[in-house]
């Protein structure tokens, strides 16, 4: 399953302290705020064949900033 998936991973968000599970401390008065509340899928590179020229086409795109920042957080801390 993906990390936020709501049909398959019962998930809506994914918060900092699923990550960090040690020396994770939030403040009295403060609410922790999702990582990602949103389906973590990415297609970072796709490619196909041109339906009439057959030529090789080939779609690249950039992590969105929140799915790096999650990864990040998951490089960190070790999961």
């Amino acid at each position: 399953p993906l990390a936020v998936d709501p049909l398959y991973g019962k998930r809506e968000a994914l918060s900092l302290s699923e990550i960090k599970v040690r020396n994770f401390n939030l403040g009295k008065y403060e609410e922790e705020q999702p990582l990602m509340s949103r389906v973590t899928l990415h297609a970072a590179k796709l490619s196909f064949d041109h339906p009439v020229t057959g030529a090789r086409i080939t779609l690249e795109a950039p992590l969105h900033k929140d799915f790096q920042a999650v990864l990040n957080q998951l490089r960190k801390w070790g999961k």
